[in-house]
């Protein structure tokens, strides 16, 4: 999809984009303006209290971790396109998740989305610029290709 002349961006990605910005806002609502985020924040943090006002606990606690599952499918069908379908796939934006948590905050959606979007940018951002400053300030000959270990130039990489 042609966004502005001479600037083509798969329709893939944009849908991605779409549907995250959707969710996160979809998230947003339901934990500041509704009944049952109330209840999500009260029950997080301080369970006795919500249990002993009435408040089912364990359906409670039950029903986050099914809208945690229903988002997690979410998700892993959006990826599926982009990326391999395996059982680890989860791994590899473990650590990426654990970095946005902490530079957003624990507990606090628009932190994760703003640590979100700073890691993407510096990510984004990073490659072009490790590109064009690197060998000026580290200049080691980098390998163009690797060879196997039973090659007799092997060990010269």
């Amino acid at each position: 999809m042609t966004l502005f002349p001479g600037l083509a961006y798969p329709l893939m990605r944009l849908a991605l984009i779409a549907v995250g910005l959707a969710v996160a806002f979809g998230l947003w609502l339901l934990v500041n303006h509704t009944r049952f985020g109330m209840l999500m924040r009260a029950g997080a943090d301080d369970r006795q209290m919500v249990d002993a006002l009435g408040v089912n606990m364990r359906v409670l606690y039950m029903s986050v971790f099914g809208l945690g599952a229903i988002l997690c499918g979410l998700a892993g069908v959006m990826a599926a396109p982009l990326l391999a379908v395996e059982i680890a796939m989860g791994e590899r934006i473990l650590i990426t998740t654990f970095v946005v948590i902490v530079i957003g905050g624990v507990g606090s959606i628009r932190g994760a989305f703003v640590g979100a979007c700073w890691w993407a940018w510096s990510t984004v951002s990073a490659g072009p610029t490790c590109r064009r400053y690197l060998p000026r300030y580290c200049p080691i000959r980098w390998p163009t290709h690797w060879r196997p270990a039973s090659s007799p130039r092997a060990s010269m990489c």
